[in-house]
C-alpha cells in the first residue's frame, strides 16, 4: 500500500480487508479464534 496507509495499523488492516472483500475471500461463520496460532 501507499506510504500514507503504512503509518496507521488500522488503515493497513482495513486495506487488507478491502482486498479480501473485493476478491470474494470470506471466512466461514464457524471460524474460532486461536490465540496460540503460529505466524
Amino acid at each position: 500500500p501507499d506510504f500514507e496507509f503504512c503509518t496507521d495499523n488500522a488503515a493497513m488492516v482495513g486495506q487488507a480487508a478491502i482486498f479480501q472483500y473485493e476478491a470474494g475471500d470470506f471466512a466461514s461463520q464457524l471460524v474460532s479464534p486461536d490465540p496460540r496460532l503460529k505466524l
